[in-house]
């Protein structure tokens, strides 16, 4: 696989070839985080909260309509996906 690389690095790129590169080198350098700074994340932590809500609700019987349930994990994925967004076009 190191082969392949080396062999693309003396391929001519185009522009966009050149903005794709720098995205996965960001991508990579973003993959290396350490785990105490990813869970720093918004989005994470909405997330196990509302896993752990779903969880609570079924095991210990909180008694939350199923309802109430499914709409609260909605807000929480159209958070994410929208932070995503917004993450996404910062790093641009």
């Amino acid at each position: 696989m190191n082969t392949i690389r080396q062999l693309i690095q003396y391929v001519p790129i185009k522009k966009n070839d050149l903005i794709l590169q720098m995205r996965s080198e960001k991508h990579q350098a973003e993959r290396g985080k350490p785990i105490m700074e990813k869970l720093k994340s918004r989005k994470f932590w909405m997330a196990i909260v509302t896993a752990g809500l779903v969880i609570a609700n079924n095991r210990l019987g909180l008694n939350i309509p199923e309802e109430s349930i499914m709409s609260i994990a909605g807000v929480v994925v159209a958070y994410i996906l929208g932070q995503s967004h917004v993450d996404a076009k910062k790093a641009e």
